[in-house]
Order: structure tokens, then sequence, then C-alpha cells
């Protein structure tokens, strides 16, 4: 690691993928970091000894659990906005008033 550099890994399972919100995120806005990405990020984390590690909230709370060496930072670095479309004609009943016409 390079002084000032840090080393970042998704920690997610199988992660998140190249391409995926996180990924752009990430890849947009760090300037003094490298993204590791690995099929396992728990293992690539801790295999490469790696500085922070980045993932979906739940599956990294539970992971620093397990560890007392880890700690979590606040706050979330992110959120995901979810959304969702159909056609003007395609969403009616009981839920759909949320929905524009």
């Amino acid at each position: 690691m390079a002084e000032g550099h840090a080393d970042l890994c998704f920690l997610a399972g199988s992660g998140p993928r190249e391409g995926s919100a996180y990924d752009l995120y990430l890849g947009r806005t760090l300037r003094h970091a490298t993204v590791v990405r690995g099929d396992e990020g728990v293992d690539v984390y801790h295999a490469e000894s790696l500085d922070v590690a980045a993932g979906i909230r739940q599956p990294l709370t539970a992971h620093v659990a397990q560890r007392a060496e880890l700690r979590l930072l606040e706050p979330a670095f992110m959120t995901i906005r979810q959304a969702m479309g159909t056609t003007r004609s395609g969403v009616r009943g009981p839920h759909s008033s949320s929905v524009n016409s």
C-alpha cells in the first residue's frame, strides 16, 4: 500500500459486481484507494490484509459482529434509492394510487 493510499474490497458474499451501483460510485469518488474485487469479499479482505471493506450493510454487520477487532463505520457511504416503472395503463388496483398516471 502506498502512503496515503488505502486498499478497499467489497464484502458481501459474492459481492457487488463490476459495473454495479456500488462499484460505479466508488470508482467515481475514490481518489486515494484501490478497489480490490474477488469472488468472496470476506476471504479477499482477510487474505490480502486490506484496509477497508465495503458492501451491503446486513452481511457486513454480521461479519463485524463475529470479530472483536473490526468495527462498522458510520454513517453509511451511500443509499440506493430503488424505483419501479410500468406502462401508464399497466398498474391498477388497491396499491396503484402512488403510481403516477
